[in-house]
């Protein structure tokens, strides 16, 4: 399909959505916003801005595409992903639109992965609203398990106009539902009402459609269970005919080969590390990041301290009087210092590495850098050249964020360390800060959801910074 020269003229748009910042951010400054639930007290829908913007964006470009299922409740309210398919001609320009999106007032783009070679999921986080976020996942064929499915230009066919944005013809639709039901073995059960409704809509149409994808005896079957209410469908034989018949051709096989190495190469995946004296409030801020950031990724995993290369996870736990063991004799300490390099250098390559590849958010409580802000934690005396050497060798993490507090605020919480060694150690993540442009210092004085949103900002434009880069 060609690329038409953008008709503005042709699509009429509300101008806060075009131009300018939209009144719910207006009002998230004006406020201080910290919560989805009080933005939608004030009867404020950011990610609804946001929605509208993006289909305004695509049709001021003119680009084909249609918002496959789901959509009944867009843009009040977003219960999943919003799934929408495009035509390749026209993928640069949407990767493009992504990009302007992920710059429109304090909206941040964090993520994009690449899960099929011919589909994308983008994430998109408000940056002052921890846990308000739009994931958008665009397909051009629809590729599951190596098969093309549904081809681009026939997913766009017959589109038609709802609430604004274009959704498919009802047996275009159908046959998504129907085939991404088979590739994900989802319950027929479930989608029985959908696929009524739709074959209400075209009945000719969604027949001809399921032939396509499951022949004619799977288009026979299929009836059968629509129209009863104890008829059988086999998703197990009817997935395998599925699948069979539409394989991927060797030009589709290079470019997932391609996707893969890519994938290996460059990681969506993200390493950050919480550091900060005993107190500061580190668990806290971790347990608010993981619910805040977890859209943005597949999973989480979560280290203290190391990876634990030699030892069974969860061997360093959090100790409750870190200064009271007797330090280690020198040879012993220094053999530790390397034991805990090596384990985080393997581990990094062996354990995170392959999580970061697999889009995990990879947090640690501490890191190896402690042994340098707080060795007596590790009863380990002297040897602070040799751990800030071998420091240099190690990967970096992705973020490293310090919680940084006034020693009287940290002693209230936690009476474990002295007025005199929490001043010694704010001195050290200060200096490291102040070197590394990986680190962060946030101010823990506040409250904790105050403390959280400052992290969770961090974070986020760290994620959107190298998304831009």
């Amino acid at each position: 399909m060609s690329k038409p020269t953008p008709d503005l003229e042709a699509f009429s748009f509300d101008a806060h959505i075009i131009a300018g910042t939209t009144s719910s951010q207006n009002t998230i400054a004006e406020n201080g916003m910290r919560t989805v639930s009080e933005a939608k007290v004030q009867g404020l829908n950011p990610e609804g801005e946001l929605f509208d913007r993006w289909i305004g964006q695509l049709d001021s470009r003119q680009i084909p595409y249609v918002v496959l299922h789901g959509y009944e409740a867009f843009p009040k309210q977003f219960s999943s992903d919003v799934d929408y398919a495009i035509v390749e001609s026209f993928w640069d320009d949407v990767t493009s639109v992504h990009r302007q999106l992920g710059t429109w007032g304090s909206w941040r783009r964090v993520q994009s992965l690449r899960h099929e070679a011919t589909a994308s999921y983008d994430v998109f986080m408000h940056r002052d609203i921890p846990g308000c976020n739009l994931k958008l996942d665009f397909c051009s064929d629809y590729v599951r398990n190596g098969a093309v499915l549904i081809r681009d230009e026939a997913l766009v066919d017959g589109r038609r106009r709802h609430d604004g944005f274009s959704i498919p013809a009802a047996n275009v639709e159908y046959a998504y539902v129907l085939a991404k039901g088979l590739a994900k073995r989802k319950s027929f059960a479930s989608l029985k009402p959908v696929l009524r409704r739709l074959q209400l809509e075209d009945h000719i149409g969604c027949r001809e459609r399921t032939k396509e994808l499951i022949g004619e005896e799977g288009a026979n079957q299929l009836e059968a269970f629509l129209s009863s209410e104890q008829s059988l469908f086999d998703v197990n034989r009817f997935r395998q005919h599925l699948l069979k018949t539409h394989k991927s051709g060797l030009k589709h096989k290079f470019k997932e080969l391609v996707r893969i190495a890519n994938r290996f190469l460059n990681p969506t995946g993200f390493s950050v590390a919480v550091l900060g004296p005993d107190g500061v409030g580190k668990s806290t801020v971790i347990d608010g990041l993981k619910q805040a950031i977890f859209p943005a990724f597949r999973r989480i995993d979560q280290f203290h301290f190391r990876p634990n290369m030699f030892e069974p996870q969860g061997v360093d736990t959090p100790h409750t009087n870190p200064h009271g063991a007797t330090p280690r004799f020198a040879l012993v300490a220094l053999a530790k210092i390397f034991y805990y390099y090596f384990d985080h250098l393997l581990g990094n390559a062996l354990k995170v590495w392959p999580l970061k590849t697999r889009s995990s958010l990879v947090i640690f409580d501490r890191c190896f850098d402690d042994i340098i802000v707080d060795p007596r934690r590790f009863r380990i005396g002297g040897f602070k050249t040799v751990a800030r050497v071998l420091r240099r060798l190690l990967p970096k993490h992705d973020l490293v964020i310090v919680l940084d507090a006034e020693p009287s605020n940290i002693i209230a919480r936690k009476q474990e360390l002295s007025l005199n060694e929490l001043l010694r150690q704010r001195d050290v993540y200060a200096d490291f800060a102040a070197q590394e442009s990986n680190y962060m210092l946030i101010d823990a004085n506040k409250k904790p959801e105050e403390v959280i949103a400052s992290c969770y900002r961090a974070v986020v434009d760290e994620l959107a910074k190298r998304l831009s880069e």
